[in-house]
């Protein structure tokens, strides 16, 4: 692998209605309520059987995640997208977290998911996207389909889905 930097992965990106940016430390008290306000299915996804305190928010992130952002709509925080199992130059895993149930079905996350994916493909760090969704999540699955992702594989319970900007996903 050629050598990286983290910071040629821009710290914000921004449309019309949508900005994603890094968090910073005064996030992380947000983030904190955030988590222990979501519904369990958004914790038991992200691996966590309670609501953590904001140190504990902090060391999820840094585990889960190489790169998260915070999901941004006029000044609120709606939600955050994380990038993992990253091979810059190749492959990235994404994750989508929109907190609350009003802001969902509105394109937010949609958004989110594209502005990430082209700032990843026009620096350069990325060529094929991943993401992974439990089978009994149809809701799930479609919004990933619906943002140009195919199914490529199942196993365990887990659908694995694929976009590329290439070749296609093997």
């Amino acid at each position: 692998m050629q050598g990286f930097q983290l910071g040629h992965l821009p710290s914000r990106l921004k449309d019309k209605d949508v900005c994603l940016v890094i968090p910073g430390l005064f996030d992380l008290v947000w983030l904190s309520r955030a988590l222990r306000d979501a519904d369990v299915e958004i914790r038991e996804n992200l691996g966590l059987k309670r609501a953590p305190g904001a140190c504990t928010s902090t060391f999820l992130l840094l585990r889960l995640f190489n790169w998260v952002y915070l999901i941004r709509t006029k000044n609120n925080r709606v939600g955050l997208l994380g990038i993992y199992d990253w091979e810059p130059g190749q492959h990235a895993f994404l994750s989508v977290v929109i907190w609350s149930d009003t802001q969902r079905d509105r394109g937010i996350g949609s958004s989110a998911v594209r502005l990430a994916m082209e700032g990843l493909v026009e620096n350069g760090l990325c060529k094929e996207f991943f993401v992974e969704v439990k089978e009994c999540n149809y809701r799930g699955i479609r919004f990933w389909e619906r943002n140009g992702f195919s199914q490529i594989n199942t196993r365990d319970g887990i659908v694995l889905m694929c976009l590329s900007w290439g070749q296609g996903c093997q």
